[in-house]
């Protein structure tokens, strides 16, 4: 999200990442590409929270729930999405419905496409900061229940072994406020992701999984995630993640039943945020109503 509040005689700009992000972005991709939803075997129910910059009073907090099923009908799937996002004084809610279909493109490969339907609302709560001047008219109302409504798209491709996704969940750029707004400007920008991973079977009970992610949104440097996951006999999941000038993680899964899959990782920043900034942590449960035939869960 770009942010720009005009705080006594000067203008105060904030450049963000306004989605929500997620360092095991591999385990629910449905949250940003909603071709995914269609190419798994079950229906499934995914929690996952994020705490980042612990140490920091009002750091950003972002809880996540989804719902998703990949046949409402033949070859057509169907997700829905709910995700608030809390940083400081301002809080963003977004829900979202997904549809998405299968192409097949050969024997081997499969194609997905998805949109997605979008409900975002923003509001600010001055009274949870320091203000300087109490008295400042510009900080005497809050802001509630700004609202807009947006549109996705996304496409992946795979085999039993391989992936590739590219998505845009927010394709519209949408203004908070009316363009002659003096006091607040606020305004979505497009987000873009490509994805890819490869799953290695090193033995029969040991898979091994690189994958990335490249997120770019406009006015921001481009991101880049590298993950390295393993998985052992169908229980237990383990990796490692870096993201490029920002931070190193480390997470483990395990499969408390074939159905329900529980994670944790943890996030070190490798910059100058380190200092005073602290940590990330994330944790995740996922729950998949799987038929019985599918013995082997695929691991993407």
């Amino acid at each position: 999200m770009k942010k720009f509040f005009i705080i006594l005689f000067f203008s105060f700009k904030i450049f963000s990442q306004q989605e929500g992000m997620f360092t095991q972005y591999m385990v629910n991709p449905s949250f940003f590409n909603p071709a995914y939803t269609v190419t798994k075997n079950s229906p499934s129910f995914y929690i996952q929270q994020r705490q980042q910059w612990d140490e920091l009073e009002g750091s950003p907090k972002t809880d996540f729930f989804s719902y998703q099923h990949p046949s409402i009908f033949e070859n057509l799937g169907f997700g829905l999405n709910i995700i608030n996002d809390k940083l400081g004084p301002v809080n963003e809610f977004n829900a979202s419905i997904d549809f998405s279909t299968l192409v097949r493109v050969s024997d081997k490969w499969n194609t997905s496409v998805g949109l997605k339907l979008s409900y975002n609302n923003l509001s600010v709560n001055f009274n949870l900061l320091n203000i300087y001047n109490p008295t400042d008219p510009y900080f005497q109302s809050n802001i509630e229940n700004l609202s807009y409504f947006n549109i996705g798209i996304g496409f992946f491709i795979h085999n039993e072994t391989t992936y590739f996704g590219f998505s845009s969940p927010s394709i519209l750029k949408q203004n908070y406020f009316e363009n002659d707004s003096f006091l607040y400007k606020a305004s979505d920008e497009q987000h873009y992701y490509l994805t890819a991973g490869h799953v290695i079977n090193l033995s029969v009970n040991i898979k091994l999984k690189p994958s990335f992610i490249i997120r770019h949104v406009s006015d921001l440097p481009m991101q880049y995630d590298l993950s390295l996951n393993t998985f052992f006999y169908d229980k237990f999941i383990l990796g490692t993640s870096y993201r490029l000038n920002s931070s190193l993680s480390a997470m483990a899964g395990f499969y408390l039943s074939k159905s329900l899959l529980i994670g944790y990782s943890h996030d070190s920043e490798t910059n100058r945020l380190k200092n005073f900034a602290g940590n990330n942590s994330e944790f995740f449960l996922k729950w998949e109503i799987r038929p019985k035939e599918i013995i082997n869960p695929r691991f993407f």
